[in-house]
């Protein structure tokens, strides 16, 4: 298919997280439009927040009460609905719609405009391996939303993700036929150029991204540092993207970091990020590491998509042990900490990933040449 004029959609905060990924994209193409989805009545914040306490009171979590209120079919069908108004008001129609994520679709009804996903999970994933994000206020609420969801997946002209387990999703829990979904992958949204400076190694500070403490592993970061401490007991932990109630000697919590030569200073000093997380569609933040030469431990965990892109020993640290216990951990990071020469030739490794497989450079080459190949027409 011939692309000309593509009109982006999604949520604000998902089209500014890849900024970088559409910049690439607009290189392609002769215009490239957006179209931010705007807030419905019953987000105002006085109505929203009595919707989750009700929920919360049903549910008996906030988190799932969140959960619930962001993943109704009703709301789904709403936001949908909205957005395909919008799209038929604009004074020049696209020949392509790039809609981020599945949290609601770009047209309601069948219409003629094609478009295509961007996606870095599913919904049925969540109910596979992390139950807080699968919350609803009723069994037929979560059905109808999956159903809202499945039609999503069937009506777009082709999917791009990021992961094989994202794809995987699409086929066995969606029925989506396998040509019609391609892994691309997802570059770091901190910096859309590769890091060309010195890194060093030798500081022992380990660095965590603490911003959804549980889901990442917060918890076996801890137990295994206070081991680590033991072992090595100038070893620092900075723990990130939250501010948490820690009082444990060695540990550091700046909390949310939006500065960025603040977190460049930071991937610099660390000798390793620490990422053992339960659940992670797709750990941007490693990216953004990597890109800095930072070395990342994680887990091999089939919920989350680091494992694409992760080889052990090559351009990270991957322990084969689902679920990761916290001794497992502390010693693998006791032996990486006691080996500069090790780490130096993994960040380099980690760094020229980035550099050449891991840009939105290359993977917005890799979507035009795929679209290119696509049929004028989606098969429904």
């Amino acid at each position: 298919m011939k692309v000309k004029n593509v009109l982006v959609t999604g949520e604000a905060l998902f089209l500014q997280r890849h900024r970088f990924l559409f910049e690439e994209l607009a290189q392609h193409v002769q215009t490239m439009g957006f179209l931010e989805r705007e807030p419905a009545w019953y987000e105002a914040s006085p109505i929203r927040k009595g919707i989750k306490a009700w929920y919360g009171l049903r549910l008996g979590s906030l988190q799932q009460a969140h959960a619930a209120f962001q993943k109704h079919p009703a709301g789904f069908r709403d936001r949908s609905q909205r957005l395909e108004n919008r799209i038929y008001q604009l004074p020049a129609i696209p020949d392509l719609i790039f809609h981020v994520f599945a949290t609601y679709r770009p047209f309601w009804y069948p219409a003629e405009i094609p478009y295509v996903l961007f996606l870095d999970f599913t919904s049925a994933l969540s109910g596979h391996m992390w139950q807080p994000w699968a919350a609803a206020i009723s069994p037929a609420s979560r059905q109808g939303w999956l159903e809202c969801e499945g039609a999503t997946y069937t009506a777009a002209h082709h999917i791009f993700c990021t992961s094989t387990v994202v794809k995987q999703s699409l086929i066995e829990d969606y029925g989506q036929p396998d040509p019609k979904v391609t892994v691309v992958g997802a570059a770091g949204n901190f910096v859309n150029q590769p890091y060309t400076g010195e890194k060093n190694f030798g500081s022992q500070v380990l660095l965590f991204n603490g911003s959804d403490f549980e889901r990442k592993g917060g918890d076996i970061v801890l137990a295994a540092f206070e081991k680590v401490r033991q072992a090595l007991p100038n070893a620092r932990l900075v723990i990130i993207g939250k501010k948490l109630d820690i009082a444990i000697d060695g540990v550091e919590n700046p909390g949310s970091i939006t500065d960025a030569d603040r977190l460049i200073s930071l991937f610099l000093n660390a000798d390793l990020v620490l990422a053992p997380a339960r659940c992670d569609p797709f750990a941007i933040f490693i990216l953004d590491a990597m890109n800095y030469g930072v070395p990342c431990v994680i887990a091999k965990n089939p919920a989350c998509g680091t494992a694409d892109f992760v080889q052990d020993g090559v351009n990270g640290f991957v322990i084969d042990q689902d679920p990761l216990d916290p001794d497992t951990l502390a010693r693998r990071v006791i032996q990486l900490l006691k080996s500069p020469e090790q780490l130096a030739e993994v960040s380099q490794a980690a760094r020229e990933t980035m550099k050449k497989t891991l840009s939105w450079q290359a993977i917005a080459a890799q979507m035009m040449q795929v679209l290119a190949a696509l049929p004028e027409k989606a098969e429904i």
